[in-house]
């Protein structure tokens, strides 16, 4: 029996650009609240999320 786990399979294509959209959807809605706390009460975002944030809209534009 292989110990190859198919469930982390990048996906090759059209699916894999698909995906690579997907993921970039789920980043910026899982972190928009660093956002909204930043203009609600100049609280900064982290760095490393900024940065997620920003190559995840890149991949979207």
């Amino acid at each position: 029996m292989s110990n190859i786990d198919f469930s982390r399979a990048i996906p090759v294509g059209a699916d894999a650009k698909a995906r690579r959209l997907d993921e970039a959807r789920i980043c910026l809605k899982a972190t928009d609240w660093y956002v909204i706390r930043q203009v609600e009460t100049g609280s900064p975002v982290p760095e490393d999320i900024a940065k997620a944030r920003r190559e995840a809209r890149a991949a979207l534009s």
